[in-house]
This record gives C-alpha cells, structure tokens and sequence, in this order.
C-alpha cells in the first residue's frame, strides 16, 4: 500500500524521466473516431523515489480523438482538480483528483490521476486509482478494475464536446 501523496510524487517522477518510443500511434491507430477509443489497456509501471521501487498501474485508452478525455470526464463530474502535476520536456499535465465517489452503489473513496499522450509514438487518455487506503485499484485481481474501464469509458462514450468550462480552467 502506498501513501496518495507518494503516488502522486511517482506520476510526476516518471512523467518526467519517459523516454523515448518507436512509432506505435501509427501503426496501431487508423483512425480516431470521437468520443470513442480503439482498445483499453492497462500498462504497469515503475518509478524509482529516494531509492524505493514503486509499482503501479494505469489504464490507457488507445487511439482516442483527444488525449485529455479522461481529464476532461474527471472535471465534468467532479469539478476542478485538487493537484496538477507539471512534467518537463513538453508533455501535458496530469491533473490528481482527490477523495471522489465513482461509484454511487460503493462509499469507498478514490484518488484519481488523469493523463494522456498524443505524439506521433503514442495517442491515448490515460488514468491511474488508488482507493482512499493507497491501494492500486487497477491491480490484477482488484475487484474493482472492470468497474473503473467501464466507468472511464462511459466518459469518453458520452462527452460533451459543447462543454467547455474545463478548457477555460486547463
């Protein structure tokens, strides 16, 4: 179990130390269909704080029309970000949403990091949960991992392009 506040330190550390890809956007993308997506995938990774190797989960949405629909979902449902993550070398924020209720059957709490890529390597709309205790909701195994694709999806299905507050904020 890992604190929120180390998960949030690990998104920005390993943003900003990505390095790069071969061209798989290409490839793996023909076309970028609004509001829809071609595959969800989630994605294991590591980052390294103060000697300690951290591993997490995100869950991508490949071949997304825009990178940012699961920020955008995120502040249409619970308004405006709690922490903004800033990485170097010109990729975009990851926006960190704390304590939210995604499910109105469940009183468990998440911490939800929203990202996302569009390079010529990559295109997807990316989060990573962890419930209110730290835990990796995307772990295999968590009981709560097709919840939270179908929920994300659903935000990406139902966009409303006409809805623009969250640009005005980002």
């Amino acid at each position: 179990m890992i604190s929120f506040y180390v998960m949030v330190l690990c998104l920005g550390f390993a943003i900003a130390c990505n390095t790069g890809k071969p061209p798989t956007a290409v490839k793996k993308c023909k076309t970028f269909p609004p509001n829809d997506f071609s595959e969800a995938i989630i994605v294991n990774l590591e980052s390294v704080v103060d000697g300690d190797t951290l591993f997490y989960n995100e869950l991508r949405f490949l071949c997304v029309y825009n990178s940012m629909y699961t920020k955008k979902g995120m502040y249409d449902s619970f308004g405006k970000w709690d922490v903004m993550i800033n990485p170097e070398y010109g990729r975009i924020s990851e926006l960190v949403w704390k304590d939210v209720k995604l499910f109105e059957d469940d009183s468990l709490r998440f911490q939800v990091a929203a990202g996302g890529i569009e390079s010529i390597y990559d295109m997807y709309a990316s989060v990573t949960v962890f419930d209110q205790y730290g835990n990796d909701m995307l772990l295999e195994g968590s009981p709560y991992v097709e919840k939270i694709i179908d929920y994300f999806a659903l935000l990406i299905f139902d966009n409303d392009n006409k809805k623009l507050d969250f640009y005005k904020q980002f």
